[in-house]
């Protein structure tokens, strides 16, 4: 009978396991940080203090530079390391979990986006070839400060692009099913409209015009009723 750390693994992956997490922790805690002072700062006239958002930036790019760092140290251990889910994991009600943790390779999308951030980090005179997960991006040789940001200022505009590209598909799915229920939602309507038309009055209330924008604003920031 194997005991518990047999099942998990030799101590030193789960170590490595471990630390990942970790990194991953830190980073996603420094970045919630920074979007927190962008929304507290988002009724203002003013943008949040350079000093704070540089000192938050600072931070974001050494926690992801150590999970750079840790990634290339257990490079070895994720490519030969895939997960199993045991069978006590709910695999119909969380499905897509278990898929996208079972996944060999990322998604098309996510490749492109990595690949075309390499590529930008490498410069524009050098050629990504095969796997650009094995170009260094950090420590000896690695990217500098300066290009850091550089990389920082190309990765919210990309990944923003790819954001609106799979939500506009999304809502045009929505719209495409939405229209198939108003087809049919008009095709049953028809006869109950013709057939109550001669019944209308001129007791409709009149619609009543929208709130402006400001006094909606101005009721939200204050809680002072226009």
């Amino acid at each position: 009978m194997s005991s518990k750390r047999d099942q998990l693994g030799p101590p030193d992956e789960v170590r490595s396991l471990d630390l990942l997490a970790q990194r991953l922790q830190h980073l996603n805690g420094a970045i919630e940080v920074l979007k927190n002072t962008q929304v507290m700062h988002a009724w203002d006239t003013t943008p949040p203090p350079w000093p704070t958002v540089a000192h938050q930036s600072n931070i974001i790019n050494g926690r992801l530079s150590a999970l750079l760092d840790a990634f290339g140290k257990s490079q070895q251990l994720l490519n030969q390391a895939h997960p199993y889910p045991l069978p006590t994991f709910p695999g119909r009600t969380h499905e897509n979990m278990a898929t996208q943790l079972t996944r060999k390779k990322m998604v098309p999308w996510v490749e492109d986006w990595i690949h075309d951030g390499v590529k930008h980090a490498a410069g524009p005179d050098a050629e990504v070839k095969g796997d650009a997960a094995g170009l260094k991006l950090a420590g000896d040789g690695g990217l500098t400060g300066e290009q850091i940001e550089e990389l920082w200022d190309w990765a919210g505009p990309a990944g923003g692009r790819i954001g609106r590209d799979v939500l506009t598909a999304e809502d045009d799915d929505d719209e495409g099913d939405d229209d198939e229920e108003d087809d049919d939602d008009e095709g049953a309507m028809e006869g109950v409209e013709s057939s109550g038309a001669d019944k209308k009055t001129d007791t409709v209330p009149p619609i009543r015009p929208m709130m402006p924008l400001e006094d909606i604003l101005k009721f939200v920031s204050t809680g002072v009723a226009p």
